[in-house]
């Protein structure tokens, strides 16, 4: 599979798996300039070629039944150390059951407009639980009784979650990018 991109300062694709089964999405691998890097449980069975700074390709190397029988996505990224260091997360929570509890998240990276939410599983697997674009609000449809955002993009978020329960028991993530 190959993936193009014309976007200005943009160095580095990235390529996803879909599961099949729900809308989580598996890092594959990525191409940083012209350096490739597949994540562990894939390395058998994927490569990734090009320069990321215009193209790639990811290769399958061995089918795995069903597994690799999905959908795949590329996405072209901006990788700023100098932005990245902005971004500000809440602490580390403990809550109780049945309570709410609300994280957040801001940055002032100037070249962000939106913000980004995840939930890594105790797999290592991360699921997009939703995200601000400036301050258009979009949730994942599976989370939509369990979380409220808000704020702004292009400056902060706070993500709530109502009722807490055993399942909710995780890492949550913010991540701030550019949306064209």
């Amino acid at each position: 599979m190959n993936c193009r991109h014309e976007i200005p300062n943009y160095d580095m694709i990235l390529w996803y798996q879909r599961s099949h089964i729900d809308t989580e999405l598996k890092l594959i691998g990525y191409v940083y300039f012209e350096q490739m890097t597949i994540e562990k449980s894939f390395k058998n069975f994927f490569n990734v070629s090009g320069n990321g700074k215009k193209y790639s390709t990811l290769h399958l190397l061995q089918l795995r039944a069903s597994e690799d029988s999905t959908v795949y996505f590329c996405a072209a990224y901006y990788h700023s150390f100098a932005e990245s260091s902005f971004i500000k997360q809440t602490p580390e929570l403990l809550c109780k059951s049945t309570e709410s509890v609300t994280i957040n998240c801001s940055h002032s990276g100037t070249v962000f407009n939106m913000i980004v939410w995840y939930k890594q599983l105790r797999n290592g697997r991360m699921l997009l639980m939703g995200y601000l674009y400036r301050t258009n609000i979009n949730t994942e449809p599976e989370f939509q009784e369990k979380l409220d955002l808000e704020g702004n993009g292009a400056t902060n978020s706070s993500l709530t979650l109502k009722r807490l329960s055993q399942d909710d028991s995780a890492v949550y993530f913010c991540a701030a990018q550019t949306s064209q």
